[in-house]
């Protein structure tokens, strides 16, 4: 990009033997960018006017698979993949003492097995059974500075964390029509945390969940599912902070799907709970957060009705949503200019989702989509509807994709998100983020490297793209900008 921004990628997958049955993928990237570019009328609290300060990137991943598909669906499989980055934290820009982070080290490694039987006969029908475990191990290292010069630092933390999963799941028929589906996930999550010269205090975390879910015909074009899960946490090691009773809850999903002429329509009800992750429960992220044990389980109710359909060239979909999340978690600000996360009554949300598209022969394409919503925080404590944290009533976008002379490809697209709001952390109060819009321009061109390409390669393709074209000061969250106008050059060949 034009702030000197560049990254290369590249892949490479092949069979291992002449009947296709083993296959092998490997690949990998690098990327430095030195910052996002700052938008007009957005301050600058660092010694260049035109990045953001401290919001750098250094990262190289990659990856290998080993995959084995046997007849009649049977398959097994292996895949590692790691990460390496050093990054900055943006400062907050609505606040008199933001945090001036960085994350000197940030890495990771994720292997993943898999196996499956596919279709078996059995005596009640046919079924199959999938396995998976997966181990995710990390670091996080995290350093405080005193000043936006970031050249002495004040505070250090760093954690490690592991993961451990293990999941079978399975589907069968029960007769010549009804169809059965059950899961079973377990996961066992160790997080060691070092707070400056302090030792360290460990925190572990088990969860599990197992659920079955039946599908029926409700005549000939109509569809009944319904199904019911029963979930569990347990905290069993607590960094000799107070430890929450192992908990349970149930869930449950019911829903109908229709053929109606040209469209598909949908209705369902659902439940579920989220357990407090560690980091919620007792992670003070270096004074930022007033820890709080004391969390309980968020618990969701949704209900919706939908359809999607295609008239000719035009492909719409509309869902209409209800949304009750009961005990929600979200933040306060405290006294002394700390956030804590506390249990509300519950956040409603209720409206209205849609996409469309239309194209024609010509290659002209264009495509829509709104989401449109009301959302209210029920608190208890304020007595009574307050407005809850980033949750804008309203987004959308049009993005229109054409064909150009010289074999050219054009798009064109604008995003628009509406008025939100977010807490203050020196106040309490709450901050309104007016409705902003922001368009993006790319421009593109394919060749064929036709006889002249080796075997690795047939195609070429550049692009040049301009995000955020009118340089607009479109903020996610409070204080946190989006990235300036952007021009970037790519290549890829393949």
């Amino acid at each position: 990009d034009q702030l000197g921004g560049h990254g290369f990628a590249a892949s490479a997958s092949a069979p291992l033997d002449d009947a296709g049955r083993w296959s092998a993928r490997v690949g990998g990237g690098w990327r430095d960018r030195p910052g996002f570019a700052l938008s007009r009328g957005v301050p600058s609290i660092g010694s260049d006017p035109d990045v953001r300060t401290n919001s750098d990137l250094r990262n190289v991943d990659g990856f290998a698979s080993l995959a084995w598909r046997g007849a009649a669906g049977r398959f097994a499989g292996v895949t590692t993949s790691a990460y390496r980055a050093e990054r900055g934290v943006p400062p907050e820009l609505h606040v008199a003492e933001p945090r001036l982070w960085r994350y000197p080290d940030q890495h990771r490694v994720l292997v993943t097995a898999s196996a499956g039987t596919g279709p078996l006969g059995t005596p009640l029908g046919h079924g199959s059974l999938r396995a998976s475990v997966g181990y995710n191990a990390g670091r996080t290292e995290i350093e405080s500075f005193s000043t936006a010069r970031y050249d002495e630092v004040v505070d250090t933390e760093a954690g490690d964390e592991r993961t451990l999963t293990a999941r079978l799941a399975g589907e069968h028929t029960l007769g010549s029509a009804l169809a059965l589906d059950a899961a079973a996930t377990v996961a066992d999550v160790t997080y060691d945390e070092w707070l400056g010269d302090d030792p360290a205090s460990r925190y572990r975390q088990r969860l599990w969940s197992v659920g079955t879910e039946l599908t029926a015909p409700l005549g000939t074009v109509t569809q009944v599912v319904g199904g019911v899960v029963l979930d569990g946490a347990s905290n069993p090691e607590t960094g000799g902070k107070p430890a929450l009773a192992p908990l349970e809850r149930w869930g449950g999903r019911l829903g109908v799907t229709s053929m109606a002429g040209p469209a598909r329509v949908h209705l369902s009800v659902s439940q579920r709970s989220r357990f407090p992750a560690l980091r919620e429960l007792y992670s003070g992220a270096l004074d930022r957060f007033e820890p709080n044990p004391s969390l309980r389980p968020e618990r969701l109710v949704g209900a919706e009705a939908g359809a999607t359909g295609a008239l000719g060239p035009v492909e719409l979909q509309g869902v209409l949503f209800h949304h009750r999340l009961h005990d929600a978690v979200v933040r306060v600000a405290t006294e002394d200019r700390r956030f804590r996360r506390e249990n509300r009554n519950e956040i409603r949300s209720a409206g209205v989702e849609m996409l469309g598209s239309w194209r024609n022969g010509s290659g002209l394409i264009v495509a829509a989509d709104l989401m449109a919503q009301r959302v209210r925080l029920v608190d208890a404590v304020a007595g009574g509807t307050t407005r809850a944290e980033h949750q804008p009533s309203f987004r959308g976008g049009l993005d229109v994709g054409l064909g150009l002379p010289l074999g050219l490809a054009g798009s064109a697209g604008v995003r628009y998100t509406g008025t939100q709001y977010c807490v203050h952390p020196d106040s309490g109060a709450d901050v309104r983020l007016d409705g902003r819009a922001h368009g993006d321009l790319s421009l593109g061109r394919r060749w064929s490297l036709g006889r002249a390409a080796s075997a690795l390669f047939q195609t070429l393709a550049a692009t040049l793209s301009i995000e955020n074209v009118t340089d607009s000061a479109v903020f996610d969250q409070c204080g946190l900008p989006q990235p300036g106008r952007t021009v970037r050059v790519g290549v890829r060949v393949g």
